[in-house]
């Protein structure tokens, strides 16, 4: 007599609570780029860096950000999609909490290389998803409009929140958007093969 692994039900890609998920996770991963111009300003002004100084800072985001979706992309047939995403929530969230405390250059540097690494896997999951579904074109459309309609949100409060408590109060405002993301992990597709199979048995 075999015992069989109990394994977690397919999620259709094209649910709500899967697109939900995955536009969510699209959105935070994207979001310090769509909000360039004011993570700029609060960077700038917090520590009192020059424009060079603040965008060497702001490659390393985007640089890192670039070479983990290239990688993610490369190997995310081969992975557990909800896997990828909460190490890529996590790593992100650690980069926007080291970003709370840096209180330098080159620290803030480093915040930043790390969370582009997992603002890079976070797009990378999502765009395999939406690429996934019966219309990606749609789906692509769709997030188009979700990311800049949190990013206008984002900017408008920006300046309030700086502020209050200077970047401190932005990036503990991004951290906790990471965090909530964790909540939805359980709605995404495992992977695009693993859900296609189970669907049609």
């Amino acid at each position: 007599m075999t015992t069989k692994t109990p394994t977690a039900p397919a999620i259709d890609l094209n649910s709500i609570r899967s697109l939900v998920a995955a536009n969510y996770l699209g959105s935070i991963g994207a979001l310090t780029i769509v909000i360039l111009p004011g993570i700029v300003g609060v960077i700038a002004d917090s520590l009192q860096l020059g424009p060079a100084q603040v965008g060497l800072i702001m490659s390393a985001d985007i640089i890192t950000m670039a070479v983990a979706m290239g990688i993610t992309a490369f190997v995310i047939h081969k992975c557990n999609w909800r896997v990828v995403a909460v190490a890529a929530l996590a790593v992100l969230l650690a980069g926007t909490l080291l970003s709370i405390q840096a209180d330098s250059y080159q620290s803030m540097v480093i915040a930043r290389l790390l969370a582009g690494i997992g603002e890079g896997m976070s797009v990378s999951v999502a765009f395999a998803i939406f690429g996934g579904t019966r219309n990606p074109d749609r789906q692509f459309g769709i997030y188009l409009v979700v990311i800049l309609s949190v990013a206008a949100s984002m900017l408008y409060f920006i300046p309030a929140l700086l502020a209050s408590g200077g970047k401190a109060y932005v990036f503990a405002v991004i951290s906790l958007l990471v965090a909530i993301n964790f909540i939805f992990i359980h709605w995404l597709p495992v992977s695009h093969g693993e859900e296609h199979r189970s669907l049609i048995r």
